[in-house]
């Protein structure tokens, strides 16, 4: 004879025990002991995952913060250079305009010079 569970006569818990009991084999008692078991486990590793992902997030959040900064800073870096890049391109072409100036000059007085004396007028 097996010995009887008393958990006091008027509990909650000796009425469920001596349904379950009366019910349930202890087979499928056990069998759903270790389906609570591993759904327990289960809700807890994806609880963990679930943890895991938030945190991997917010890394994430701060390094595309740090990585807007820096593609903030590179774009003023290059604005500026480009800036300058004009500029040299305007001083560039100020100095072509002078040299062809001082080409058009230069040809002149050699023309000039090539002339004879006599035949160059007085301007």
């Amino acid at each position: 004879m097996k010995p009887k569970i008393d958990f006091g006569s008027t509990t909650a818990v000796n009425i469920i025990w001596e349904k379950v009991k009366e019910r349930v084999s202890p087979k499928a008692f056990w069998g759903g002991v270790c389906a609570l078991v591993f759904a327990v486990g289960f809700v807890m590793n994806l609880r963990h995952n679930v943890s895991n992902a938030l945190d991997d997030v917010e890394r994430l959040k701060l390094r595309l913060d740090e990585v807007k900064a820096s593609l903030a800073s590179e774009s003023a870096a290059l604005t500026a250079e480009r800036e300058k890049s004009a500029e040299m391109g305007r001083h560039i072409e100020d100095l072509g305009t002078e040299v062809d100036r001082l080409r058009e000059w230069r040809d002149h007085v050699q023309g000039v010079a090539e002339t004879s004396p006599h035949a160059r007028r007085r301007h």
